[in-house]
């Protein structure tokens, strides 16, 4: 048995360590010791740890459980919205889709959609701002008439605010004119086209033209 002789540590006195037996490959080191006395007295004060922000990509539990929610939440948002001023024009798009969906193809594929019909490129923009909250990731498409009267937004005003409010869906604006006749009032329409702003103007009397974009877009 070994005795060293006496040591001081930051607060205590220590007469004595012993070191009960020599350590071997086999054997536990063991070490004994008893203060005498206490040399100093005070306190520790504790400071909590700075914040780390998360990694990049990192969803903490909180966040983490929201999305998921929002992964399997079951919504009634519209996957399309429509706009037009004109009242007519609404009963055709009704007419139009029910055909759609009424169609062969469409009851093979289980083909169903929502849709929302507004009569403004405002009420249109605002519709579409409500959804965006959803976190549904709709809708997908919006078609809008070009003319909708002289104090209200046009097709080609709308899709550039509907794309300033984050809408990455696809737009299609349909207009009694040809794109060249448009273009002679409204010189950024072609350039809004070729950009993808717009992905595509329809006249309104070619329907078959709408017909391929709706088997495109599903």
């Amino acid at each position: 048995m070994l005795s060293l002789p006496k040591l001081m540590s930051n607060s205590l006195e220590v007469d004595k360590l012993i070191i009960s037996s020599e350590p071997s490959r086999h054997s536990v080191r063991t070490l004994d010791y008893k203060p005498t006395r206490l040399i100093s007295e005070g306190s520790i004060e504790f400071k909590s740890l700075p914040s780390i922000p998360e990694p990049k990509g990192y969803i903490g539990q909180s966040r983490l459980r929201t999305h998921c929610e929002k992964l399997t939440k079951r919504c009634s948002c519209p996957e399309i919205l429509v706009c037009d001023d004109d009242p007519y024009q609404h009963f055709c798009y009704i007419n139009f889709f029910s055909k759609s969906l009424d169609s062969e193809e469409s009851r093979k594929s289980a083909l169903s959609f929502q849709i929302s019909m507004s009569y403004s490129g405002e009420e249109l923009i605002n519709q579409f701002k409500e959804i965006k909250q959803c976190g549904c990731g709709k809708p997908r498409l919006v078609i809008t008439d070009y003319f909708m009267g002289e104090n209200s937004l046009n097709g080609m005003s709308t899709a550039v605010s509907l794309r300033q409010a984050g809408f990455d869906g696809s737009i299609i604006v349909r207009s009694s004119n040809s794109l060249d006749e448009l273009s002679k009032t409204e010189s950024g329409i072609k350039e809004a086209t070729s950009t993808g702003i717009i992905n595509s103007c329809l006249l309104k009397s070619d329907i078959q033209g709408l017909k391929s974009i709706l088997k495109e877009f599903y």
